[in-house]
């Protein structure tokens, strides 16, 4: 009588191996969009962390009377922050404008975003650097500034209208091209 021997396989079996590349698949293709969309959702809420320094740097200089600069600085990883003036009185201002940091409002960084371009009542801001200053008691030109996520993929824009306190984000367009909702912007009483 013949007896079979079994060899012991030290290599896997062309089945195995489609198997394994189809459940790596799989899981690829379960994992990598989520990853993308993280990355969307972090660059998104960068957005809005920066348009709420923009809100609030509205609302200091129109509440509580205060000079307020937002400074914007694109070497590294994109830093914005808000400074005051120290100065005692608008006269005092004009001849000494002295600037110090903020030291409730922390700085922010855009490091997931970069600055495309913007606007302050129709004036280009520099893409490197630049500052918008909000005087109390002067009405503040319309201010827009736009930002890509480092990807390339989406645009953001802050839009903070003239005599609102509140900034909006706008995703896609160009906000110039949009009306603006003076009702939405609290100006719903103001004539134009």
């Amino acid at each position: 009588m013949f007896r079979r021997t079994t060899n012991s396989r030290s290599a896997f079996t062309m089945i195995e191996l489609i198997v394994v590349v189809v459940m790596l698949g799989v899981l690829a293709g379960a994992v990598i969009p989520r990853m993308m969309r993280r990355s969307d959702r972090e660059a998104e809420q960068n957005v809005r962390v920066l348009a709420d320094l923009f809100s609030t740097g509205a609302a200091r200089s129109s509440i509580a009377g205060q000079h307020v600069a937002l400074w914007f600085d694109a070497s590294g990883d994109g830093k914005m922050w808000m400074e005051t003036s120290r100065a005692a009185s608008a006269s005092d201002f004009e001849t000494n404008p002295v600037w110090a940091p903020d030291p409730i409002v922390s700085d922010q960084r855009a490091d997931r975003l970069t600055f495309v371009s913007g606007t302050v009542d129709g004036r280009a801001l520099d893409t490197r650097k630049w500052t918008i200053e909000m005087v109390p008691g002067q009405e503040r030109g319309m201010i827009v500034a736009s930002f890509r996520d480092r990807e390339g993929t989406r645009t953001w824009s802050i839009v903070l209208a003239p005599g609102s306190l509140r900034s909006r984000v706008v995703e896609g367009a160009t906000p110039m091209d949009e009306g603006i909702d003076l009702d939405a912007t609290g100006m719903g009483e103001v004539s134009w």
